[in-house]
């Protein structure tokens, strides 16, 4: 399972990480070629600032998770997000980049303020996700 390290706004699900160490990998993000990798880690300290400051995993190629099927669950974040699956992000698309292509079932995570109605404007290349989780329960898209 994906999960991330919050920023001030997310909602912090290191605390999943300490239940299901074995399940769950940290994103990494590459700047300089716009993608996402998905990393295993031994302990949370081995997380250091990557980019926008936010902790993220070593780059280790043993512990990169490159194969995801349809089984697998993405813990997505955002600024926003909608009834209909749509996602506001921070606007680099790194998530966009690497849902596209990949079978793994993404869900957003927010708090319930973070949801809106009315749909988001969705550009062609944004990923919309399947499900929502906020603190007053789930939404299936």
């Amino acid at each position: 399972m994906g999960i991330f390290y919050p920023c001030l706004w997310e909602v912090n699900l290191v605390e999943l990480w300490g239940k299901y160490p074995q399940k769950c990998v940290f994103p990494r993000t590459y700047r300089e070629s716009g993608k996402l990798a998905f990393f295993a880690l031994r302990a949370l300290e081995d997380l250091k600032p990557g980019y926008g400051g936010i902790p993220a995993p070593p780059d280790v190629p043993q512990n990169r998770v490159d194969e995801w099927d349809e089984s697998d669950l993405i813990l997505v974040p955002g600024l926003c997000f909608d009834l209909h699956g749509g996602r506001l992000g921070t606007g680099h698309g790194y998530y966009d980049r690497f849902l596209g292509p990949n079978p793994a079932k993404a869900w957003g995570v927010c708090w319930q303020a973070q949801v809106v109605d009315s749909p988001l404007p969705q550009h062609e290349n944004d990923v919309s996700v399947v499900g929502l989780c906020t603190e007053l329960g789930l939404s299936l898209f």
